[in-house]
């Protein structure tokens, strides 16, 4: 034995338990890591076995017709790629994602184009207000300088109707302009509103 170097027939009972007791412990402890192998084996195993199928799904199809002399090998290989002793269903999503993806492509190129065609009709349309609003910004200034020159006229036309007795004209067409008025009036005369 390990402990005393003794054969079994001459240990002590004592000795014997002992031997027994670390024998069984090492025996529970193998076991445990047995088991965790066994489970790391089997995590193994079904990771491989994911990573087999998606890269089933994902590969082109090797079931076309190849005028050359490779054309038996084709299938064997691709099966060997994926780690396949058989075919898959005669099922290649391959060239299904391919055609999608190419089609994605396609639309992404086509949105690209809109909106870059956009983007030149935009700077356009803006380069073309610019331009107008430069082009203009004088008679835009002249007519603003007549609109303010015709409102300080219209101030001073109503002006000399309310102060030659048109006040209940003022007050229907100019409310705002009548209160100002009025208000001016009532101060200058002490308060005193004097009628018509």
């Amino acid at each position: 034995m390990a402990a005393t170097g003794k054969d079994i027939a001459t240990l002590t009972n004592v000795e014997l338990i002992t031997e027994i007791s670390r024998l069984i412990s090492t025996l529970e402890s193998l076991q445990r890591e047995n088991e965790e192998l066994r489970r790391d084996l089997s995590h193994e195993a079904s990771h491989r076995q994911n990573l087999q199928n998606a890269l089933a799904y994902w590969m082109p199809g090797v079931t076309e017709e190849i005028e050359i002399s490779t054309n038996g090998r084709c299938g064997d290989d691709a099966l060997l790629l994926v780690g396949s002793e058989g075919p898959f269903e005669d099922k290649c999503w391959g060239n299904e994602i391919l055609d999608r993806a190419e089609a994605a492509e396609a639309e992404v190129k086509r949105l690209t184009e809109s909106r870059n065609g956009y983007k030149r009709g935009r700077d356009s349309i803006q380069s073309e207000y610019d331009r107008l609003r430069a082009s203009h910004s004088a008679e835009v200034e002249a007519l603003n300088d007549k609109i303010d020159g015709l409102s300080a006229d219209l101030d001073s036309a109503v002006d000399v109707a309310f102060s030659r007795g048109a006040h209940e004209w003022v007050r229907m067409n100019y409310p705002d302009r009548f209160e100002k008025l009025s208000h001016t009036a009532l101060a200058s005369t002490g308060g005193e509103h004097h009628a018509e």
